[in-house]
């Protein structure tokens, strides 16, 4: 007999009792057995084995899809002691189930056999059939695939009984289905709760108005949801997509509702509202394998990625000044090693830690104090990509010729309490090749060349009766040379705990950080080092309430206290000047987010205030944003706007009268998107301007004394992918950027103003082989030329390249969990990039060149231990 439980997309069976006749059909239901009461010692003559305790047995959907179906034979020998010892196949049925059977018994318990009173090796013969609609009769207890609400618009009620009709629209995209799709539709059919009807799955909603679909193909879908009494609409949701997401549908009710039997159907393509929400595994699926989480960010329409950096991001023609990360609710102000240096700015996220990420441009106003480009918000927790086995730990290796990063993983699904514990690795070979390329930097004076660095974190999370708790600390270091023989050691990272009540939205979070920043540039005889060091604690606590009918408001409040101090020096060898500054405040802050959804339309609000107290003198910001959002159909057309206030960046070292100082910065873009079964397009104009933007010294990199000057920038991003055929999509973004900073009475160009930005990339599906080409032209950013003392542009930057992956898709194997590989070929044409000016000691301007032709290779393997 089988018992059948369903957890994630898979069937769980335990095997409960000797079979010694199964007649090719596997029962749905089976009797509780208990531990076998064997008699007394001297009435004991002879016994057979009894099955004490059953191993784990995961039946995966894989199989299902393909329609495995029949018996699997087996001879088990079991020790002196009932110890299993070794698995025989008798009678194979499929190479991944045989292996995944022999595991299960291999893991088993059993009595031992008796021999006139005395206990003897000996061996059992099993026999398992299986029968996939039975299986999938077992699967009402699995994550769903599509689980939503329906909702009366007026009333904010659940709607019961509503009739959800799911219709796949394509059924060639998911590759894994090799059965005739209409009879993987009939398996499915026998899941509880879902019935086929037509080529279509159909249930009903609940009396709570929620519905759901399981073990559905991963293939593009249409929703026909209708109900006696209601109308049909267009309807608004929160999110959708065939990963587990919830959405929400509003119905209105007709005007008569003694109408019967009547039937209006609101249909729903895959496409959706966008969100800024975005899966890192999805991204890499699409535009290839990386080492780096700034490689994700970057690909991104509306993020220019200065040439040769991973740090400085630009957004609309903002400075990289004006990007926030937010770490497991920590705020950063870029997490890089060896402080985001110019020459040796590497990520310190560990990517295979990281399952999504949030990344806010559009309805960016009124979030966060300073945040006017990019708001990235990280969360770093268990990894479900790689945990289809729950309660096995597994290992997972993120390998690159920077470095390795080791993560082991311990999930516990019974009670929630999963361990997480990741170790990264330098790889000095590569680190000397970075000192060798820009040895320039050193001479004897320098913040230093980076020898190594290092990261350890963990993640831990507890369900307790009455509270779930998450923490989450990193550890990070790294390693430089100072020039003169020393090695200089910076520890950095952080830590925070995050606590959430049951039965109720409120979260807490309480953290804190130590983080570095590092810079340095060489006129003449001078080398200028800037170096900047904060210190940070962080509480804050956020709930959803109920306000004036708004269908969601949710409201946080932060306290954070920080400590910085910077300095810069400049000079050579055995002459050296500077000068420091440092500082200390507190700021408190309250932000609500606020939506109400109109039919087809949504509205939004964001409003920020806050308080900050520096050197005893009190201050104040309050920012807002509105956003206006309509979905019709496959169009979306939105309108966001609003200001952020930044006040001067610590790495500029302001004293404590320039730190007091606020920098508005108003913002305004209308995106509309496109979006088929094929083609994705966006076009994003936008226009910005601030009122007040501090000079900065092109030298040191600080701020020069309190002037300002007006800035005023527009632009347009555009993005498209388009799917010529089921192996070939093709995808390119353009941005293009106009901005000014009034200096002296005239305009002028915006020294961090990049005109034009053209990528394209193209991927060639040869499944598991994938090939990747992305192509880059910039047209350069500014730098400061020493001779005629003013910003000049250097050369348009291009850049191509080429990577070939071997992807294993969906494995079914009991101790491999991810096989991929990649090589990618940097600089294909060998392009000589400048990307900054140095000046010799005698004044002679040399170019600072970018990466030279080089390869790299990666590998990520998952292993269940």
């Amino acid at each position: 007999m089988v018992k059948t439980i369903r957890r994630n997309t898979r069937v769980t069976l335990y095997f409960v009792g000797l079979l010694c006749f199964i007649r090719g059909v596997v029962a749905d239901q089976v009797p509780q057995t208990s531990d076998p009461v064997l008699p007394q010692e001297l009435e004991i003559t002879s016994a057979d084995p009894v099955l004490i305790s059953e191993g784990e047995f995961t039946f995966p959907v894989s199989l299902l899809k393909q329609g495995v179906k029949g018996c699997v034979e087996l001879n088990v020998d079991l020790d002196r002691d009932g110890i299993v010892e070794m698995c025989h196949i008798v009678s194979s049925l499929e190479p991944l189930l045989d292996s995944l059977v022999c595991q299960s018994m291999i893991e088993s318990e059993f009595s031992p056999a008796y021999v006139k009173g005395t206990p003897e090796p000996s061996t059992v013969f099993m026999n398992y059939c299986f029968d996939p609609k039975v299986i999938a009769s077992g699967g009402g207890e699995t994550d769903p695939d599509i689980e939503g609400v329906l909702l009366n618009w007026v009333t904010m009620e659940p709607v019961k009984g509503a009739r959800v009709e799911l219709y796949f629209s394509d059924t060639t995209v998911d590759r894994s289905v090799t059965v005739p799709f209409s009879d993987y539709l009939e398996i499915i059919s026998n899941v509880p709760g879902q019935e086929l009807y037509g080529n279509s799955l159909v249930t009903t909603t609940e009396s709570c108005g929620s519905f759901s679909f399981r073990m559905i193909p991963h293939s593009p879908f249409i929703l026909k949801v209708s109900a006696s009494g209601y109308e049909s609409i267009s309807p608004a949701f929160t999110s959708i997509d065939t990963s587990g997401r919830r959405m929400r549908l509003y119905i209105n009710e007709l005007d008569s509702i003694e109408i019967d039997e009547s039937e209006y159907e609101v249909v729903v393509h895959g496409a959706t509202e966008r969100e800024e929400r975005f899966s890192t595994e999805e991204v890499q699926r699409s535009r290839g394998l990386t080492y780096y989480l700034s490689d994700l960010i970057h690909s991104h329409a509306s993020v220019q990625a200065a040439p040769e950096t991973r740090s400085k991001a630009i957004v609309r023609s903002g400075t990289p000044f004006e990007n926030r990360y937010i770490v497991a609710g920590v705020p950063f102000l870029a997490p890089f090693h060896f402080g985001g240096s110019n020459y040796a700015e590497i990520d310190a996220l560990m990517l295979s830690g990281i399952s999504d990420a949030e990344l806010l441009i559009n309805r960016i106003a009124g979030k966060r104090v300073g945040a006017s480009g990019f708001l990235l918000t990280v969360d770093p927790k268990m990894n479900e990509e790689f945990t289809h086995y729950r309660r096995r730990p597994e290992l997972l290796l993120d390998f690159n010729i920077i470095g390795q990063d080791l993560l082991f993983a311990f999930p516990n699904s019974r009670n929630g309490n999963d361990l997480q514990i990741g170790f990264t690795r330098a790889e000095n070979h590569t680190l000397r090749y970075v000192n060798n390329r820009f040895s320039h930097t050193s001479d004897h004076f320098s913040l230093g060349n980076p020898l190594t660095y290092g990261n350890i974190n963990l993640y831990n999370s507890y369900w307790g009766e009455n509270i779930k708790v998450e923490m989450f600390f990193w550890l990070a270091w790294d390693v430089w040379s100072d020039g003169s023989g020393e090695n200089v050691f910076k520890p950095w990272g952080m830590g925070s705990i995050t606590l959430q009540p049951t039965g109720n939205d409120l979260t807490i979070t309480i953290g804190g950080s130590k983080q570095y920043f590092a810079s340095e540039n060489r006129f003449r005889h001078y080398t200028y080092i800037n170096e900047t060091n904060l210190a940070n604690v962080v509480a804050s606590a956020s709930s959803s309430i109920d306000f004036l009918n708004l269908d969601s408001t949710n409201v946080e409040c932060r306290i954070e206290y920080q400590q910085w101090e910077g300095s810069v020096e400049w000079g050579r060898s055995f002459l050296r000047d500077g000068f420091g500054d440092k500082g200390d405040e507190t700021a408190v802050s309250v932000q609500s987010a606020m939506e109400k959804r109109l039919g087809s339309l949504n509205i939004g609000s964001d409003i920020l205030v806050s308080g900050f107290l520096v050197d005893q003198n009190l201050g104040y910001i309050v920012d807002y944003g509105l956003s206006l959002s309509v979905l019709m159909g496959d169009i979306q057309f939105g309108l966001y706007g609003g200001r952020v206030t930044s006040r001067p960046d610590i790495r500029g070292l302001p004293d404590s009268n320039l730190r007091h100082k606020k920098l508005p910065t108003y913002m305004l873009s209308a995106p509309i998107y496109y979006t088929s079964q094929r083609f994705r397009t966006g076009l994003q104009p936008y226009v910005r301007r601030k009122p007040k933007e501090l000079r900065i010294n092109p030298y040191a990199s600080v701020w020069v004394g309190s002037e300002t000057d007006p800035v005023r920038a527009a632009g347009v991003d555009w993005e498209a992918d388009l799917e010529l055929a089921e192996w070939i999509s093709v995808n390119s973004t353009v941005n293009y950027s106009f901005a000014q900073r009034k200096y002296e009475q005239q305009y002028r160009e915006y020294e961090w103003n990049v005109p034009w930005t053209i990528t394209g990339g193209a991927h060639l599906n040869l499944s598991p082989f994938h090939t990747y080409l992305k192509g880059i032209y910039n047209s350069g950013l500014f730098y400061y030329d020493e001779v005629p003392k003013k910003y000049r542009r250097l050369p348009a930057y291009k850049n191509l390249d080429l990577s070939i992956q071997y992807r294993n898709e969906d494995i079914d194997h009991r101790f491999i969990r991810r096989y991929d590989v990649y090589i990618t070929c940097k600089n294909l044409m060998t392009t000589r990039n400048i990307t900054n000016y140095y000046y010799t000691n005698d004044g002679s301007k040399r170019p600072v060149f970018g990466g030279d032709f080089t390869i790299d290779v990666g590998l990520k393997v998952g292993v269940r231990l």
